[in-house]
């Protein structure tokens, strides 16, 4: 987990998980002294016309599901991370 003291360089995820063809992951952003995280949603498909794996955050109705766990996975995993910080 990125700390305070880290420089403002990009970093990874600090969580990710996957349900069927979906992807999820969370960030931690430090501006002017705060902290928020973000969360994408995604999912890659191989190209028929590269074959090369590509993302997208566009999802077919039979991802909607998937969508939903990773989303709310996310819920919970945050709902931990600010249990941590308000302790």
């Amino acid at each position: 987990m990125e700390t305070d003291t880290q420089s403002h360089e990009k970093a990874g995820p600090i969580w990710t998980t996957e349900s069927g063809r979906v992807r999820g992951a969370m960030f931690r952003h430090e501006q002017k002294g705060k902290v928020r995280y973000t969360v994408a949603v995604s999912r890659s498909y191989k190209s028929k016309k590269t074959d090369e794996w590509v993302d997208t955050h566009f999802f077919d109705r039979n991802d909607l599901d998937d969508v939903r766990k990773v989303a709310e996975q996310a819920v919970m995993y945050l709902a931990e991370v600010m249990d941590k910080v308000e302790a």
